[in-house]
């Protein structure tokens, strides 16, 4: 169902928001509230540009936070991309002996 002030909120590009109920200690409580009247703002919009942050750096796939390792070590040996299961094969053989 389509409500008249549905169009308001996109003419005024409002953003539709949902209701979230969290618990949090109350030592995180006073420290939200210190840092929200600190940016002068409130709480909500605080833990709304917390929880932007925080999901914009995770991971959004399972291989994403593998994929920050590639390139990070050097090696002498040249194949490795072709050859790399048999590398990780050796390796494992080494450890059990």
């Amino acid at each position: 169902m389509y409500y008249p002030w549905d169009f308001m909120k996109e003419r005024r590009g409002m953003v539709e928001r949902v209701p979230l109920q969290v618990y949090i200690e109350q030592s995180t409580a006073r420290r939200l509230r210190h840092e929200a009247g600190r940016r002068r703002i409130s709480q909500s919009e605080l833990v709304r540009q917390f929880i932007a942050r925080g999901l914009e750096e995770a991971p959004s796939g399972p291989g994403d936070s593998l994929d920050r390792i590639i390139g990070m070590a050097e090696s002498h040996v040249g194949d490795v991309a072709a050859r790399h299961d048999d590398y990780l094969a050796d390796s494992y053989r080494d450890l059990q002996r």
